[in-house]
């Protein structure tokens, strides 16, 4: 592969999804303080927090693909599915560090939300006017 190929992907695909996974993860944050603090508010159940903490990463992913989708402007769905697999790592990591007890198949089934939604995003993120 030459380099100006390399350089092409990169610019086309890596950048976009390291801007997307960024502000998909800043938004995954605040749409987790908000179901905080709308549990809190509401006196919610306990069992309520991981489809909530789900919910809010599938959120973030959907905006983080769309981002990386609308900069990239082309294959949108791949710079979308790349940016939720990468959020989902650093959920994953970062889940990590407070919980040991995660199953794999809660895992996996994170993982193809997260990617989905990405890859979703993605595609809508093309889809959108540049001005």
């Amino acid at each position: 592969m030459r380099s100006s190929d390399t350089t092409s992907f990169w610019h086309k695909t890596g950048v976009p999804v390291l801007w997307g996974t960024g502000i998909g993860g800043v938004l995954c944050i605040l749409f987790l303080l908000l179901m905080a603090a709308v549990m809190t508010a509401l006196d919610m159940p306990a069992s309520a927090v991981t489809p909530l903490a789900i919910t809010a990463g599938a959120a973030g992913a959907l905006f983080g693909g769309a981002v990386a989708g609308w900069l990239g402007k082309t294959q949108g769905w791949l710079s979308g599915a790349l940016t939720g697999a990468l959020l989902f790592v650093l959920v994953a990591i970062a889940g990590s560090a407070f919980s040991l007890e995660s199953g794999w198949s809660h895992q996996l089934l994170k993982a193809v939300i997260f990617v989905l939604c990405g890859a979703v995003g993605g595609v809508v993120g093309v889809n959108l006017r540049h001005r």
